[in-house]
């Protein structure tokens, strides 16, 4: 091998200079690039102790509905036809802190009808969910916005979300569960006629959960206990607190190829205790409401049944009130018992069925269920492996005829008698495709107190692309 300098009897003192410099830099630059090297395989183990896991899912839907207000289209102006798709990205990564301590989130994106701007926030991104989840001798923690009213089964669940702390304590098959949710932090500027008091009010609206779930085998059962006190209803004229204790207890158990469950709601307290108790009387409040469900397992078919009601009220006591439970909580937004009667994305997409001018907004029929029956048998079949085509046929009725404003109680209290068929398709594990078809018989609670007001049918066409992940 040769070297350069041998070669280069004309290099000076100077080029000798300059070499050695050269090479003394060089070998600094590899001292620190093998340092960094070090430390960043040093550092490698705490990395990786961050492990990330992503799901989410994909839903794009096509609706068409012919008539949402269920009054004869001829006859009331905005009884049309409605046709659109709408579109949500979820997704929900939980990062691995260490064993024991996690961080959960969820967001969701572009969640919008097709041709829609992105001009707000919530079509756009929408960051609902960020929480810790950490383990202690002492039971579980989770803190931050999380999911909540989603207890039981599926009856008066919402699983939206909201910032709560919340503790589960493991005793055998039992799990205690404590909470405090914040619903609304706000104070406000009081209105006459109580203007004389301090100018800033509490007007919070707190929720304090206390329950347990008992797992046995083939199934588990439960019980929670709510105290919600919404004082944001003082910040308006006549200003008043609603406190409100909701018990909720539930069965899920499965018995051979029979699985059945079951879920009560009994709320009881003040819908109204007024600032000024000498200006009025408070109005009390009591609700009851039941769910069940029975499906049994004929593979490849399969029946079923489900029943729900809810107490509603006859309006002839203005200091009792026995509905609005379901609306005032925003319970039953998870609830799709069929694809229009019962069903929240139904009401999110297309809308309340409002029916005649007289029928109040309390009263038009959305996904809340106060103040109704409802009953519907269901039977399908998966006649291959990824196809399941499902028929059902349910009837609603209101439990009490409502009143107009003015106090005339309604024509009639039958909702109506809707028929369904869908079929679900899975493309791959992870993609499925469902087509829907739904006969709605309209009844004619939708009359409201005016007795020349006609109904008419409604039917809708829906299918969904969903992709989970």
């Amino acid at each position: 091998m040769f070297h350069f300098a041998s070669l280069c009897p004309w290099e000076t003192e100077k080029n000798l200079n300059f070499k050695h410099f050269m090479e003394e830099k060089m070998r600094k630059f590899w001292i620190v690039l093998l340092a960094l090297g070090l430390v960043a395989a040093f550092s490698m183990p705490a990395f990786a102790a961050v492990d990330g896991k992503f799901s989410g899912s994909l839903r794009v839907r096509g609706w068409y509905d012919y008539n949402v207000m269920g009054i004869e289209k001829d006859t009331v102006a905005g009884a049309t036809a409605r046709q659109f798709y709408d579109n949500r990205l979820r997704m929900e990564p939980v990062f691995k802190i260490a064993e024991g301590l996690t961080l959960t989130t969820r967001f969701d994106a572009l969640e919008k009808k097709w041709g829609e701007t992105l001009a707000t926030a919530n079509n756009s991104i929408s960051w609902e969910r960020a929480y810790v989840t950490f383990d202690t001798k002492g039971g579980r923690f989770q803190v931050g916005y999380q999911e909540n009213n989603a207890f039981g089964t599926v009856f008066g669940n919402s699983a939206g979300s909201q910032a709560m702390i919340k503790y589960f304590l493991p005793l055998g098959d039992f799990t205690l569960i404590a909470a405090i949710e914040k619903g609304l932090e706000g104070q406000g500027t009081l209105v006459a006629p109580y203007t004389s008091r301090p100018n800033q009010i509490d007007a919070d609206y707190d929720i304090y959960d206390l329950g347990f779930v008992y797992k046995f085998k083939g199934g588990d059962a439960g019980l929670m206990m709510q105290n919600a006190v919404n004082k944001n209803y003082r910040t308006a004229a006549n200003g008043y607190s609603m406190n409100l204790y909701i018990f909720d207890p539930y069965v899920k158990m499965k018995m051979g190829s029979v699985y059945f469950e079951a879920e009560g709601l009994y709320a009881t307290g003040k819908w109204a205790a007024y600032d000024d108790p000498k200006a009025r009387d408070d109005i009390d409040f009591t609700q009851y409401g039941i769910y069940m469900m029975a499906n049994v397992d004929l593979a490849p078919a399969y029946v079923g049944g489900i029943f729900a009601w809810s107490s509603g009220d006859d309006g002839e006591d203005a200091n009792k009130k026995k509905q609005g439970m379901f609306a005032a909580l925003g319970l039953n937004q998870a609830v799709n018992l069929s694809l229009m009667m019962m069903s929240y994305e139904y009401t999110n997409q297309i809308g309340k069925r409002t029916g005649d001018a007289s029928i109040q907004a309390a009263d038009q029929i959305g996904y809340a269920s106060d103040n109704m029956q409802f009953y519907q048998i269901f039977a399908g079949i998966k006649p291959m492996k990824d196809l399941d085509v499902k028929a059902s046929l349910s009837y609603a009725r209101a439990t009490e005829k409502p009143r107009d404003a003015a106090g005339a109680k309604f024509e009639d209290s039958v909702i109506g008698t809707e028929f369904d068929l869908t079929a679900t398709y899975k493309i791959y594990n992870n993609l499925s495709y469902m087509v829907g078809f739904g006969y709605l018989w309209v009844g004619d609670y939708f009359k409201g107190t005016n007795a020349a007001a006609k109904t008419e049918n409604d039917y809708l066409l829906m299918h969904q692309l969903l992709l989970s992940f």
